[in-house]
């Protein structure tokens, strides 16, 4: 087992799957109930999971920590088990982002059961540590394919608006993306309902250009990986604070500190 290749996925999985949104929410709050305790201690769990197997290589690297590996394995089973729980219930309330959820949830529990089953002494069951190696594979995967679109979608508004200003924002949202990194196939889809109409129509991010005094949308489409032309009515009001202007994503760093 290689440990420049498991520190290479492991890196490929934090940048391209955690949410660096996660540092902007802590804050203060009154005290909360057990029920809420559990709720957040589960979306904490969530969110700082695509750093785990970066933690597990520095833990083999620099450490002698090890779990037994019937330690790992029901570690590995509670973490399947309440995983699954928790994704199905997301992507109950997920709307149009509903198989992109179990996705990002699968991406999540692999990443850690495969992080789980790293810890094992080699000397005790090699064979489970080889087989979180070949599981950290699928995670990187996803991982790629999220920083992929995140690469195919600056490309594309790019070639669609060409010298024209344009604007960048997610569904839902009021104002302009506000970081590169939200590009990313796990951070751009969407979880909200779009227009309704006779049938229900879901985006992910949505792109606008101005050509004259008309105003462009398209679509991201994650499966075709390209903007799509939308009818303005298919969206509805315009987001307030999405200015387009020229070389739009110049302006925006690629993570906001």
């Amino acid at each position: 087992m290689s440990l420049i290749a498991l520190f290479s996925m492991a890196l490929l999985i934090a940048v391209g799957c955690f949410n660096f949104s996660t540092f902007l929410v802590f804050g203060y709050t009154a005290p909360l109930s057990a029920v809420e305790l559990t709720f957040i201690a589960f979306v904490a769990c969530a969110a700082f999971a695509p750093l785990m197997p970066l933690g597990t290589v520095l833990l083999i690297r620099f450490t002698s920590l090890s779990l037994r590996y019937w330690q790992a394995a029901l570690l590995s089973i509670a973490t399947g088990l309440i995983g699954s729980v928790g994704t199905l219930v997301t992507a109950v309330f997920a709307a149009g982002g509903f198989s992109m959820t179990f996705v990002h949830g699968f991406a999540l529990i692999t990443a850690i059961i495969s992080s789980l089953l790293l810890l094992v002494n080699p000397r005790q069951a090699p064979r489970i540590q080889r087989a979180g190696f070949y599981l950290m594979i699928c995670p990187s995967a996803v991982a790629i394919w999220s920083l992929t679109n995140a690469v195919a979608l600056a490309m594309s508004a790019t070639s669609i608006a060409g010298t024209h200003p344009f604007c960048l924002v997610r569904d839902g949202d009021n104002e302009a993306i506000s970081q590169l990194i939200d590009l990313r196939g796990l951070s751009i889809y969407t979880t909200k309902p779009g227009f309704k109409d006779a049938d229900v129509s879901f985006f992910h991010s949505v792109l606008f250009v101005r050509v004259g005094n008309e105003l462009n949308s398209y679509n991201w489409s994650l499966r075709g990986m390209r903007f799509e032309l939308l009818a303005i009515r298919q969206f509805g009001d315009f987001p307030s604070d999405c200015t387009p202007q020229q070389d739009f994503l110049r302006t925006v760093p690629l993570v906001r500190i």
